[in-house]
């Protein structure tokens, strides 16, 4: 997949998700709000992972239990640590958001150093 315009997912909850690319080492998402009806809410579970979320069009807010709340608008970007807890991010109607992490441990990982990468 590498339009989200050219998808056939379907609409969940008045959003509508797409693998934009990926490999065995990061999966990047493109996550659309529905134009027509309420806000929609993306729920990211606790990680082990970090992720970033890169808002494309619209706005949103992002919040966690005990941080504050974040606005975004189009155009900012947002790391989330690979220790969060749940967060939830409110898209307004029409918002387009990237989802960008690497894969889980131990998930199809390849170990770099059997593959002849170095760390310099």
């Amino acid at each position: 997949m590498t339009n989200l315009s050219r998808s056939d997912a379907p609409w969940v909850d008045g959003l509508r998700s797409a693998r934009l690319c990926g490999n065995d080492r990061f999966e990047i998402e493109a996550i659309a709000a529905s134009p027509s009806g309420a806000a929609a809410t993306v729920r990211i579970e606790a990680g082990a992972v970090p992720e970033v979320l890169m808002l494309l069009s619209g706005e949103a807010i992002c919040s966690a239990a005990g941080m504050p709340a974040v606005r975004l608008a189009a155009g900012d970007t947002l790391l989330l640590p690979a220790d969060r807890v749940a967060t939830t991010v409110d898209l307004s109607t029409n918002a387009l958001v990237l989802r960008a992490a690497p894969a889980q441990p131990g998930a199809g990982h390849r170990d770099g150093l059997r593959h002849g990468e170095r760390l310099s």
